[in-house]
């Protein structure tokens, strides 16, 4: 297994397309992804990090609601 250049746009496009076949239209999907952020890691298994969150919000949103998604590059240097 090793560690390549992962496109998150990528992951998360994966992890709104079940969503929205898979979610109730009583739960709102908002997303907003840097289309040129990328990590380094297992695509497979951050996939499968994506989808339990998303699978993780719709339970505790037995009402409905808004799934919001945001990732960003950010600098955490002091």
């Amino acid at each position: 297994m090793e560690d390549l250049t992962v496109s998150v746009h990528a992951l998360v496009d994966e992890a709104v397309a079940f969503a929205r076949d898979a979610f109730p239209d009583s739960i709102h999907l908002d997303v907003q992804v840097d289309p040129h952020l990328a990590v380094r890691g297992d695509a497979a298994q951050l996939g499968q990090v994506l989808l339990n969150l998303f699978i993780n919000a719709r339970d505790a949103m037995a009402d409905g609601g808004t799934l919001s998604v945001r990732a960003e590059a950010v600098d955490l240097t002091v």
